[in-house]
């Protein structure tokens, strides 16, 4: 009886804490108006870049451009074309070789994250949704870079 309650509470345990991991990783989608909002009052310049992708591929692009790097903001058409530019993207970020690498990579419910750090530049994809920020930068910028992205929930 002893291992049969210990077994329910054990499986218990693990239910509750599988739906807390999922319940955690919806993340919401911002705007381009929240975008260029926040990286504004943070000093960036944004440029409306909307038609460098055709419309069949993104709505809206900005970009927020500081010091020496920028970051890219996409709403594309619909999530099935994020998650393949976040995976695309991905693939041609991971074939960067170099003698010192550091890489974090996780896709949890509607939200998919990589960086790579390689070479003194880092690699940075972020997606939520139909959403994905890109940046390419020197790896000095990294911890501005990450903050930026803390503060949007990407």
């Amino acid at each position: 009886m002893k291992r049969l309650k210990r077994n329910f509470c054990l499986l218990l345990l693990l239910v509750v804490g599988m739906v807390g991991m999922t319940g955690c990783a919806k993340r919401e989608a911002v705007t381009v108006s929240e975008f260029n909002e926040v990286m504004e009052a943070a000093g960036y310049e944004i440029v409306d870049a909307s038609g460098q992708l055709p419309g069949n591929v993104a709505k809206q692009i900005s970009i927020a451009l500081k010091e020496d790097y920028q970051v890219e903001f996409y709403v594309f058409v619909d999530t099935e074309t994020a998650v393949y530019s976040f995976n695309k993207n991905r693939d041609l970020f991971e074939d960067n070789n170099g003698s010192y690498r550091t890489q974090v990579s996780k896709s949890i419910g509607n939200y998919s994250y990589f960086c790579l750090t390689c070479n003194d530049k880092i690699y940075l994809l972020s997606r939520v949704e139909d959403t994905m920020i890109y940046v390419v930068a020197d790896a000095d910028y990294k911890d501005d870079i990450t903050a930026m992205l803390k503060k949007l929930g990407y």
